[in-house]
């Protein structure tokens, strides 16, 4: 991971002193039991017959080039690749509510000052309207709960909007914090071109960046186009493990910010039979 040393990120984690504090401990506990970090170092190549047997690492520059003649080779059993946090909007996808695009490209659901949707009776909270973590997930789901106490006419009017405040001066400090962590962990410009061409980019589909590279070249401008030349997408997940790296590669194919999104399908999440059989047992065992 590409470690970012600027001072007005610094500045902003302290927004949020206690998570920043718990990060730094558990730095130090990984020092301690002599776990090794590699502060702007990143994986150029993971090798291994049949299973992983090791990676190859070498710091990388700003611009995500890696420096190959100091790369060294690590034994290992297990490679964790991440590429961000995709914010959850099937179901407000599916209500048809309106969205728009975070900094980091990814779809969010739309809402105002009181979590309200573009429909006034749809409160947002959680991370479909930007990943925040729990505690501002709990905080909008607050201010949407005073919302529709207020629609109701169940909460004077004044004594919401001081709880409001209340609320929503703690959301901002994560929102700060939240925002400096993301520009700490933003994915760089050549990124993209890290994969080799036989990279499995969707593991559902087996789906190639060579299968990509090619949907480029023949033309491919949006995410609709691209899940139809690929099928990108098309396995259990809906692309939430490939959405993120191709919307990247749209964008910096068209120029364009706005290349489409994913629609979803049911089920949005699958489920086994099996759970439908203990669902069945155990309303015959209640009966």
């Amino acid at each position: 991971m590409l470690v970012r040393q600027d001072r007005p990120e610094s500045l902003a984690l302290l927004n949020k002193p206690q998570l920043f504090l718990d990060g730094l401990s558990m730095l130090a506990f990984m020092k301690m039991h002599g776990i090794p970090m590699y502060y702007g170092w990143g994986v150029v190549e993971a090798r291994g017959d049949g299973e992983l047997q090791s990676v190859t690492v070498a710091p990388y520059s700003r611009t995500w080039v890696p420096d190959l003649s100091r790369a060294e080779q690590v034994a290992a059993q297990t490679l964790a690749v991440g590429y961000g946090f995709i914010p959850r909007t099937q179901l407000s996808q599916q209500m048809g509510l309106n969205h728009g695009f975070s900094d980091d490209g990814y779809l969010r659901a739309n809402a105002n000052i009181w979590q309200q949707s573009n429909e006034p009776h749809v409160h947002l909270a959680g991370d479909m309207g930007g990943i925040r973590g729990g505690e501002a997930a709990m905080l909008a789901g607050r201010i949407a709960a005073l919302s529709m106490l207020l629609q109701r006419d169940v909460l004077d009017t004044e004594l919401a909007l001081v709880r409001r405040d209340r609320f929503l001066s703690k959301l901002k400090a994560i929102v700060r914090f939240r925002a400096a962590v993301d520009r700490y962990t933003g994915r760089g410009a050549g990124q993209t071109a890290l994969p080799a061409a036989d990279t499995v980019i969707c593991r559902c589909e087996h789906a190639t960046r060579a299968d990509i590279d090619r949907a480029l070249e023949q033309g491919v401008q949006d995410m609709a186009s691209l899940k139809m030349r690929t099928r990108v997408s098309m396995g259990d997940c809906q692309g939430r493990m490939c959405v993120g790296y191709c919307s990247d590669r749209l964008r910096e194919a068209t120029g364009r910010q706005d290349v489409g999104w994913l629609r979803p399908r049911f089920p949005i999440d699958p489920i086994p039979f099996s759970a439908f059989h203990n669902a069945a047992t155990e309303a015959a065992s209640h009966e």
